[in-house]
């Protein structure tokens, strides 16, 4: 035998032939489900303006609900792998939680050789995921596990799909398994000749490819082989392997970040990373737009599917959703109330949760009429007790139409906290708190910093600075300062009332709202 050379005993084997024998077989019925939900998938905003990387997770969100609904399995679109936004595109699970089914997308089609090195570091950081795992649990999970079953990696390349077997074969553990994987699993074999013999590894058998615009048979066959692989020899291997089943976290009953099923309705109309996207249904002229913001530390929370202890983020550094007590409160408001009332909240997963509410066409001005309401909207969450903490020009909406009203919308709750009964027990603002920098540094109290109390005072020198921005220097606005930095709100709103708006050319741009959770 040469050096290096791999015998692979019968999965692959066994999955070629299959897709072979579906391809010959002109009887068994194609899936057009299949077919037109990978062509819907790949075509999401082709003649977009954004940047491809902007496009991707829109498709591969789209491409893990085809998956979940053709393999039958859980599977969960970026699921997270580690800190700093380290993630898989889809991962599918078996009712036991296991991994079996991964994958990456691409929106430029590549060769494997440009990308399997990532789709490699994915599977070695999957196997840092226990695989049996509590959500309630007080038990440390620092120690690694390793995944010894095969996984079918699936990845989606332009227009192509293609399949592999990846093996992790660790010796040790290997050799506990080997009895009930033999007649399964490929059996490797290495020359005698090498001088260090690899009895452990990642290895890729590749399947087959296909391109689905050209040959959809083909990209169905190798599906198909592999489903039946999943859910057949490898269900039995699991089974036999002696995998105990214990109570676990419930998967996300659908992928996220996009929580849509019916996304074939909807349009990517902006994206701001990961976490904020814009879509859109209907005509031009009738269009409807949704904000969907994402709130993700499933995968970094500690005895939660975490990977490392070090990679969890502390709750103290999480962004949050707004609870229905700020909801409550805001919608009660005239004008803005109604703009409010359309929020939701969705809990997807411990840990996981994604808001949602209309998107409004930023207007080009502002007026004196949506000062005052971004006044009374800080007074609603003031009065239960809940400081903003990130009060910024970026973060309030302006609407030249709101229901026929011009309107501004107080957004991004994600850094704000409620008050405690005790002022000794108040919340600090996160330690990575931002307040450096020309976009930020003016708007923020000198003792707004990372660690420190964080207090309803600071929201009001935060308004008191946005309405600088807006407002001619004159005793009006001195007033109103005051009263802002002091949190008489309503005077506050009645002296704005009696302010001078800056020319149009003096004031910079209104900015957009981009603040998203951190991956």
């Amino acid at each position: 035998m040469k050096s290096g050379t791999m015998v692979v005993h019968r999965p692959v084997a066994k999955i070629a032939k299959r897709i072979d024998e579906l391809c010959a077989d002109g009887q068994w019925k194609s899936s057009e489900a299949l077919m037109e939900g990978l062509r819907w998938a790949v075509k999401a905003q082709r003649d977009s303006q954004m940047t491809e990387l902007q496009q991707e997770p829109s498709i591969s969100s789209r491409v893990s609900i085809v998956l979940q609904r053709y393999f039958g399995l859980n599977v969960v679109h970026q699921y997270a792998i580690g800190s700093y936004g380290t993630h898989v595109d889809w991962a599918g699970f078996d009712d036991n939680h296991h991994v079996v089914v991964m994958g990456e997308c691409k929106k430029q089609e590549q060769p494997f050789q440009e990308y399997g090195g990532q789709v490699a570091n994915e599977l070695l950081r999957l196997g840092a995921i226990p695989t049996l795992y509590e959500s309630n649990s007080d038990i440390s999970l620092t120690r690694r596990k390793d995944i010894l079953w095969p996984i079918i990696n699936i990845n989606v390349v332009g227009d192509n799909v293609s399949a592999y077997l990846a093996l992790q074969v660790i010796d040790v553990r290997w050799e506990q398994f080997e009895g009930c994987l033999a007649e399964i699993l490929p059996l490797l074999e290495i020359d005698s000749s090498n001088a260090k013999p690899r009895t452990s590894g990642l290895f890729f058998l590749r399947l087959g490819a296909a391109n689905f615009k050209e040959d959809s048979r083909q990209v169905e066959s190798i599906l198909r082989a592999c489903k039946e692989f999943v859910q057949g020899d490898l269900a039995r291997l699991l089974d036999r392997a002696g995998a105990q089943t214990l109570s676990r976290p419930r998967l996300p009953p659908q992928p996220f970040p996009c929580p849509f099923e019916d996304l074939d309705k909807w349009n990517l109309k902006d994206s701001y990373g990961p976490n904020v996207q814009v879509y859109s249904i209907g005509k031009q002229n009738k269009e409807q737009g949704k904000v969907f913001k994402h709130f993700d530390y499933w995968g970094r929370t500690a005895n939660l599917c975490s990977s490392l202890s070090a990679q969890c983020v502390p709750y103290q550094d999480r962004r949050y959703p707004p609870d229905d007590r700020i909801l409550t409160k805001l919608s009660q408001l005239d004008v803005t109330g109604s703009f409010y009332q359309k929020w939701e909240v969705v809990r997807l997963a411990t840990a996981v949760d994604v808001l949602s509410y209309p998107y409004v066409k930023p207007a080009d001005t502002v007026e004196i009429e949506q000062l005052v309401q971004v006044i009374y909207q800080l007074k609603a969450i003031h009065s239960v007790d809940f400081v903003h903490g990130d009060i910024l020009p970026r973060n309030i909406l302006f609407c030249s139409d709101w229901e026929g009203h011009p309107a501004a919308f107080l957004i991004d709750f994600d850094l704000g906290r409620f008050l405690a009964a005790n002022p000794a027990h108040n919340p600090v603002y996160a330690s990575n708190f931002a307040r450096e920098g020309k976009p930020l540094e003016s708007y923020r109290h000198p003792y707004a910093r990372g660690d420190l109390p964080m207090q309803k005072e600071h929201d009001g020198f935060a308004l008191a600075r946005v309405m600088e921005k807006f407002l001619q220097d004159d005793e009006a606005r001195q007033q109103l300062v005051a009263a802002l930095e002091e949190l008489q709100l309503d005077d506050a709103a009645t002296l704005c009332q009696q302010c001078s708006l800056l020319p149009l050319d003096n004031v910079a741009g209104l900015g957009k709202a981009t603040g998203s959770p951190r991956r």
